[in-house]
C-alpha cells in the first residue's frame, strides 16, 4: 500500500527545487506508470492526490538553474512525467477523470498568470518548458477525453496565446539581454540551454508555442470525437509522440 505522507515532499510547492528532488519528482511519475493494475487499484486514491499536488506545485517552484539533463529540462520532463501519470491512471479509473483534468486547467491558468510577472529568465527556462512538457504528455497519450474537457482545456490553452504573450515569448532573448547587462555567465547559460532545445527542434518561442497549442488542441478533438473503449487502452514504459510541428 502507497502512503500519502511518505510521498508529500514530491508534491511540495516548495519556493526552491533542488536537482535531486526534481530527478526524484520525475522518477515517481514514471514509476507509477509502470504500477501493475492491481497495485493501482488498491492506491489509486492515494496516488491521484499525490500526482495532483505535484502538477499543482510546479508552476510555485524555483528549479535549480543548472544543464544536468538530456534531451529536456527538469520543469518539462516533471510536468511530462506528472501529467502522463495522470492520464494513464485516470484512462481507466474514470471516476478520477474530473480531477485530473481540472488539474491540468488550473495548471494551465497558474502558468498564464506567471507569465505576466515571471523574470524574462525563469519565463525561458521554467514556464516555457514546463508547458512543452504538458503538450508532449497530451499528444504522447491515448485517452478517451470528452467533447466537454477539450472545450475547456481549449479554453485554457487559447488564453495562453493572446498577443500580448505571444509577444513576450518572441522577445524574450531581447529582454534576457537586457535584464542580465552584462552577466556573460548568465547569458552563457541562456544561450546553451536554448541550444539544446533548438537542435531538437523546439526553439520555445511565441509561434512555437502557438504550435503546440493547436496541436493539443487537434489532439484532444480527435480523442473526443472518435472515443477508445477504455479496456483496449494498454500502458508500459513512456513512449513520446513525433512532434507534428517540429521546427
Amino acid at each position: 500500500m502507497v502512503r500519502r505522507d511518505l510521498f508529500l515532499n514530491f508534491a511540495s510547492a516548495q519556493r526552491t527545487q533542488p536537482v535531486s528532488t526534481a530527478h526524484c519528482n520525475i522518477a515517481f511519475g514514471e514509476l507509477v506508470i509502470n504500477f501493475s493494475d492491481d497495485h493501482i487499484s488498491e492506491n489509486i486514491e492515494t496516488l491521484i492526490p499525490v500526482l495532483v499536488d505535484m502538477l499543482d506545485s510546479v508552476p510555485n517552484i524555483d528549479f535549480d538553474q543548472c544543464l544536468s539533463w538530456q534531451d529536456w529540462a527538469l520543469p518539462d520532463q516533471l510536468v511530462f512525467s506528472t501529467v502522463s501519470a495522470l492520464l494513464r491512471l485516470t484512462s481507466t479509473h474514470t471516476d478520477y477523470a474530473e480531477a485530473a483534468a481540472t488539474a491540468i486547467f488550473k495548471f494551465i491558468a497558474e502558468i498564464v498568470e506567471k507569465i505576466t510577472t515571471a523574470s524574462s529568465v525563469d519565463i525561458l527556462t521554467q514556464l516555457t518548458p514546463a508547458l512543452h512538457g504538458l503538450y508532449r504528455a497530451i499528444i504522447s497519450t491515448l485517452y478517451p477525453w470528452t467533447p466537454g474537457q477539450w472545450e475547456l482545456l481549449s479554453t485554457h490553452l487559447n488564453t495562453l496565446i493572446v498577443p500580448d504573450n505571444l509577444d513576450r515569448l518572441n522577445r524574450l532573448l531581447l529582454d534576457i539581454h537586457q535584464e542580465e547587462g552584462a552577466n556573460p555567465e548568465a547569458i552563457h547559460f541562456i544561450q546553451t540551454f536554448l541550444a539544446r532545445y533548438i537542435s531538437r527542434g523546439r526553439p520555445l518561442s511565441g509561434y512555437f508555442l502557438l504550435c503546440c497549442v493547436i496541436e493539443t488542441q487537434w489532439t484532444v478533438l480527435a480523442q473526443a470525437l472518435s472515443p477508445t473503449q477504455t479496456q483496449t487502452i494498454s500502458y508500459g514504459n513512456i513512449v513520446e509522440a513525433a512532434a507534428a510541428n517540429k521546427a
